[in-house]
């Protein structure tokens, strides 16, 4: 509305093709760059970023459509239905012809095995022809391209592969390369000598920032009402309409594009460029400095194990990175818990690498039905915690899948733990070993990181479980699970005798609570945690006397130690005793129990005594679960 009539006869130094076009693309949110920011920003993850992707995606089709009808408007009728007729003809053979034709690859695949390298080639083609397409019938031939990519399964095999192939060549060599040669354009000693007129109230780039400013605050405003409406916080709907309002490689593409089409001239694009680079060098800082994500997970309740009263709901939160993880976490909970009470719920969440795919996917599998035999990136997971539920009908089970960057993945379990108010998270480890456990079959250091993180700030407590096969189990003449508790003193080996009383109300389990002293009390907990210590272990204790027939619930040990030496060997006559090591992430830190062993520690994750209990000069009979209580919690 205020720049109506400059569109048609232009201002004193723009024409009116220039208005228009730095009107378009002042006002469209390319879905494009913008996903670019928010992966810059490492907050496409998070549910904040997933509401603007979508509100990106939606006014890139918006935009779409506009351009369409200002073709019809404003250029001779003839002309803009050819360009009509052409581009809905490229969309419909897009949509009918080369999508199920993807479909019909990705079927002929073998799973697990990559694409045909002459599909791929094809498709390469196709991204070229719908380049020359479009610029045949003189409309911004990126969308072609771009198009295409829309119509791209994403994820294995095919969107993949072409992501594996492509994207270090495009982000790394003709990126730079087209954002230097960009640049060139650029006249410098004109727009110094344009921000000297500024002052006077005049020249092209005056007049170019009359627009650019009155573009930008209209589209802040209006981007944030919708969000308020919504009830998204002021500060959010203020990063999201900066995000939506950022400019970046899309739009200097198009401006360059004009520049060759002599729609623009060079000092009009040398202000376009100028702009988009500061936009692109201002937004993310001012971006980063209002939004921190990591608040998003502060958990304010207590929500750990020892915090529970014994009978209260068990909410537990199970993340599954391969399919050899589903028998180990699943014998855990069948043979550690009471599941024949109805006082557990179980969260399981298949955590896949996000590949071939521009956003964050989470999927929750309530409605959907596993069917063996179809390709799913959690088809496995389904059927094997689908017939768990069954068999135990009491427990109450969801299933999710998650596919993100490994690097983010943490976020997206805080972010179901702080949903549904997990007490208690659980990870595999990210070693996998052989059924004799003699060969290490998978070492993901991806996955190894992305434990560290949950670790670093889980809104509630986290075991990290390794799994070990029993290979003797159809041996054994009884049928208890034999579990041993280490204690040596710390609030995370409180949470693992909180959670050794939960396994106590299952009749299977007999727990032993081995308590480490060392002979010197250097370093131990004083005060308020060694009270806290004595009170945890004599709540576990209760039930000492209680038996049901000759069964006994805990049986309790306690053992002095000089240093570190003497806690291996103690350990290694022990280890083949117990089918379950339930240990603190920080048990003995500090102290003499494991002087000398925290120097060769591998495995931080573990803790001390946890890292000596699957290292090679154990027998790897017992699984280990290591406990740390929450750490991220706003109230004490």
């Amino acid at each position: 509305m205020v720049f109506g009539k400059l569109r048609e006869t232009g201002g004193k130094y723009l024409t009116g093709m220039e208005y228009r076009t730095i009107l378009f693309m002042q006002s469209i949110s390319a879905f494009t760059g913008i996903s670019r920011l928010l992966r810059d920003l490492r907050i496409n993850h998070s549910e904040f970023g997933r509401i603007v992707l979508s509100t990106a995606m939606v006014a890139d089709g918006t935009s779409f459509g506009v351009n369409l009808f200002a073709l019809v408007a404003w250029m001779d009728w003839r002309v803009s239905a050819l360009q009509g007729v052409g581009i809905i003809g490229y969309v419909i053979f897009m949509v009918w012809v080369v999508r199920p034709a993807m479909f019909w690859v990705i079927k002929r695949t073998p799973q697990e095995r990559p694409v045909k390298e002459c599909f791929i080639y094809i498709i390469l083609i196709l991204a070229f022809g719908g380049y020359y397409f479009l610029k045949e019938i003189h409309m911004f031939p990126a969308v072609g391209p771009f198009l295409l990519g829309l119509c791209v399964p994403h994820g294995p095999p095919l969107g993949s592969q072409l992501v594996e192939k492509f994207e270090s060549f495009n982000t790394g060599i003709l990126l730079p390369l087209f954002l230097f040669f960009s640049m060139l354009q650029i006249d410098g000693p004109w727009l110094a000598n344009q921000i000297g007129q500024l002052r006077h109230f005049d020249g092209q780039l005056y007049e170019a920032l009359t627009i650019i400013i009155v573009v930008f605050v209209a589209k802040i405003i209006f981007s944030m009402i919708p969000a308020l409406l919504a009830k998204m916080p002021l500060t959010d709907s203020f990063v999201m309409a900066l995000i939506l309002s950022n400019k970046g490689i899309v739009e200097l593409c198009y401006f360059l594009y004009g520049v060759e089409s002599n729609v623009l001239h060079v000092k009009s694009f040398t202000i376009m460029a100028t702009m988009i680079l500061v936009s692109s060098t201002i937004s993310p800082v001012l971006i980063h400095y209002l939004y921190d994500s990591s608040k998003r997970f502060i958990s304010f309740q207590k929500r750990n194990l020892m915090s529970l009263k014994l009978g209260s709901e068990l909410k537990f939160l199970v993340c599954i990175h391969k399919a050899d993880h589903i028998s180990g976490m699943i014998n855990l909970l069948a043979q550690s818990f009471p599941l024949h009470e109805s006082t557990i719920s179980c969260y399981v969440i298949h955590l896949v690498e996000l590949v071939g795919l521009d956003n964050p996917v989470f999927i929750s599998h309530q409605m959907q039905k596993a069917e063996p035999g179809n390709r799913s990136y959690s088809n496995n997971v389904l059927i094997a915690f689908d017939n768990f539920k069954h068999y135990w009908k009491s427990i109450s089970l969801e299933l999710f899948t998650c596919i993100s960057n490994p690097r983010y993945m943490h976020q997206e379990i805080y972010s179901l733990a702080l949903d549904k108010q997990a007490s208690f998270l659980m990870l595999p480890f990210h070693i996998i070993w052989s059924l004799d456990q003699t060969t290490v079959v998978s070492d993901d250091v991806m996955r190894r990181n992305a434990n560290l993180n949950v670790l670093r700030q889980a809104p509630c407590s986290v075991g990290i479980f390794v799994h070990r096969q029993k290979l003797l189990s159809a041996q054994k003449s009884s049928p208890s699970y034999e579990v041993c508790a280490i204690f040596v003193g710390g609030k995370d080996d409180r949470e693992a005798l909180a959670l050794g009383r939960q396994m106590m109300r299952n009749p299977n389990v007999n727990l032993t609570v081995l308590k480490l002293i060392p002979a010197k009390m250097d370093g131990m907990t004083t005060g308020w945690d060694q009270m806290l210590d004595s009170a945890e272990v004599k709540e576990v204790l209760r039930n000492n006397n209680n038996t049901v027939g000759q069964h006994s619930f805990v049986e309790y040990v306690e053992e002095t130690v000089n240093d570190g030496s003497d806690t291996s060997t103690l350990l290694l006559s022990i280890a083949n005793s117990f089918d379950l090591f339930v240990v603190g992430r920080s048990a003995g830190v500090g102290t003499d129990v494991v002087s000398a062993l925290s120097e060769w520690t591998e495995f931080d994750e573990l803790g001390v005594i946890g890292d000596l209990l699957v290292s090679q000069d154990f027998p790897r009979r017992g699984s280990v679960l290591v406990v740390q209580q929450q750490q991220n919690v706003a109230c004490r």
